[in-house]
């Protein structure tokens, strides 16, 4: 699989993750975007949270939905180029076996960026001294 293989972890400090009812959210605070996992991305990224290897995951995605696994295999190049994930150390060595095989749609990666400019804000450092919060510090050249 190229540069996908081995064990990957989430590319900490930058992003950070929560799952509430099933539904994962990840948010970069270096770009200022937020992801919906739900349903079997969520799943996968767990399972790469969980530390196996992208060659467990997908070879258990295989064992079970063969014809999901160029999807999963996308997903998790997407997860590497948008720098949520980066190559790490150790992992869990056994093979995924899923209790029930992944359904429905290949996972994607829901990329929402409608507050990317209030999460990647400063306020603390980017705001005019003179004026004070709202107003930002002027751009300098």
């Amino acid at each position: 699989m190229g540069e996908l293989s081995g064990h990957w972890v989430i590319n900490a400090p930058d992003v950070v993750t929560e799952t509430f009812q099933g539904q994962s959210v990840v948010l970069d605070l270096s770009s200022g975007h937020y992801y919906s996992l739900g349903g079997n991305a969520g799943r996968i990224w767990s399972l790469l949270i969980d530390g196996y290897s992208i060659e467990s995951i997908v070879d258990g995605v295989g064992a079970g939905r063969s014809d999901l696994v160029p999807g999963v295999r996308s997903f998790l190049s997407e997860l590497v180029g948008r720098k949520l994930i980066r190559p790490g150390e150790g992992g869990r060595p056994e093979p995924v076996v899923f209790a029930e095989p992944l359904s429905g749609e290949p996972p994607a990666l829901v990329v929402y960026d409608d507050l990317a400019e209030l999460i990647y804000a400063d306020p603390i450092h980017d705001v005019d001294e003179g004026q004070g919060w709202p107003v930002q510090r002027p751009a300098t050249p």
